[in-house]
């Protein structure tokens, strides 16, 4: 039996598509390569490689190539639209839910900043269709201090970011350091200020929400 003479054509066009598949392997895993110098996990890089696969079946990586992603850009992007949008759904589930809250002040790099974390309940539908509670543990605020601050400073904070008139009757709790104190400190001012009475002290947290 004659061997049949191969197309030439069509070799051409199988070095090409061989070509082709060899050069996308090689962006593959340059883009996973690149994704694990940023220390995310595997999840994290399934989970963007998937988003991505889904923005090419849907045809909108548009913006690669007309936005910049500039750092300052980004945390403009953050401060000034997805942190307000993100801060007002926390504060529609505290509406509904009691809560406490943690003051945690530290200092980095040079900069004293107070943190305001709430911690609640919120309820949930899992994989089986069953509701289910699960506790967050999210921040609300991160403001600078000034070297002036003091326990009238952290109330004004903490009065401003979630013991606003319409959560605070779901107020149950605050877990504190020792600058907080409750003669002299936040909690002194609470309880003359707010009348609010209840506290956890940090170092014997419970959770009782």
């Amino acid at each position: 039996m004659k061997r049949k003479n191969k197309n030439p054509k069509k070799e051409e066009s199988d070095m090409d598509i061989n070509s082709k598949e060899d050069k996308e392997a090689q962006n593959y895993f340059n883009f996973v390569s690149f994704l694990l110098s940023q220390r995310l996990s595997y999840n994290q890089i399934s989970k963007i490689g998937s988003y991505l696969q889904l923005l090419v079946e849907e045809n909108k990586l548009g913006f690669l190539s007309e936005f910049s992603f500039n750092s300052d850009l980004i945390s403009n992007i953050v401060t000034k639209c997805l942190r307000p949008a993100l801060l007002q759904d926390i504060k529609e589930e505290l509406k509904h839910s009691k809560f406490s809250f943690t003051i945690d002040s530290s200092t980095m790099v040079g900069e004293s900043l107070c943190a305001v974390k709430a911690k609640y309940w919120t309820k949930e539908l899992d994989d089986m269709g069953v509701l289910t509670q699960k506790l967050e543990n999210k921040i609300i605020g991160l403001t600078t201090l000034r070297e002036s601050s003091d326990a009238n400073t952290i109330l004004e904070i903490v009065k401003n970011q979630i013991l606003t008139p319409e959560l605070l009757e779901n107020f149950v709790g605050l877990s504190h350091d020792n600058a907080a104190s409750e003669k002299n400190g936040l909690v002194g001012l609470l309880k003359r200020k707010s009348h609010i009475i209840f506290m956890i002290y940090q170092t014997l947290y419970i959770v009782s929400i």
